[in-house]
């Protein structure tokens, strides 16, 4: 008797701690690239990482340079596509795709092996 007892404790006790994880576990994630806020803060946050990247000597002048040259770009493309005030959904996309891009290339050129020590 005390094994059943035991047993069914312990389904009620999972089962009720999987009714409370379930509410949390359909809440959206808000960590990827598309919600990861406004098109001008991911612009401002590669921004920052290609600053970060030059400052902290990951990548040279050069890369950033180039790097700055596209995310300047991503911006005129930006304000084209805001002359009438709002982005639709396919521009948003767009833009989206262009940051992504941008910020793998930024993850690339600061992971290279420009300024290891060759020893």
């Amino acid at each position: 008797m005390k094994t059943l007892m035991i047993a069914v404790a312990a389904a009620a006790t999972l089962g009720a701690s999987a009714l409370t994880v379930a509410p949390a576990a359909a809440q959206p994630y808000g960590g990827g690239y598309h919600d990861g806020g406004s098109v001008n803060e991911r612009q401002q946050r590669l921004h920052w990482r290609i600053s970060q990247g030059e400052r902290r000597g990951t990548i040279n002048r050069r890369e950033a340079r180039y790097l700055y040259s596209q995310l300047w770009e991503i911006e005129r493309i930006e304000a084209r596509y805001r002359y009438d005030g709002r982005l639709s959904r396919f521009e948003r996309a767009d833009l989206d795709r262009r940051l992504d891009r941008l910020a793998s290339q930024i993850r690339y050129e600061r992971h290279d092996a420009d300024y290891r020590p060759r020893w």
